[in-house]
């Protein structure tokens, strides 16, 4: 198969599970950019930092703050000075984000389209994930 048209179906899925998963984002009060910063702050994790959470997202400290003002807003994280450096700052999901983001994980697991695959195909397309993400 032409690499183009592997690229572009592999970008029309993407789409896809976008356009399938927003509704289920709107429903929590988030955007597809926020629903996925929620999504990064890992429950068991209580010293993710806005500098690592902006290289997550892949965007600049100031947008960073933006996203995460916006799920604290909504009750979903929570931030707080590092009291060993007072010039980081950790983020931390609250009880209602912890909750929040297992909905969100639980409705993106019902609208994917990854359910049409056998338990061994998902495996190969994860290995095959795994593979072009540690290409960057």
């Amino acid at each position: 198969m032409d690499i183009l048209v592997a690229t572009l179906r592999m970008q029309e899925l993407a789409l896809r599970i976008n356009d399938d998963f927003l509704p289920v984002a709107t429903r929590e009060g988030l955007t597809l950019v926020t629903a996925h910063a929620l999504w990064k702050v890992d429950p068991d994790r209580g010293d993710l930092t806005m500098s690592e959470m902006a290289a997550q997202l892949g965007c600049n400290a100031s947008n960073a703050t933006f996203v995460i003002k916006q799920l604290e807003a909504r009750g979903f994280v929570e931030r707080r000075a590092d009291p060993a450096d007072g010039r980081r700052t950790f983020i931390g999901l609250t009880e209602d984000g912890a909750r929040a983001r297992k909905r969100l994980g639980r409705a993106l697991t019902s609208v994917s389209p990854l359910k049409a695959l056998t338990e061994e195909q998902r495996a190969s397309f994860v290995s095959i994930l795994d593979v072009l993400s540690d290409r960057r």
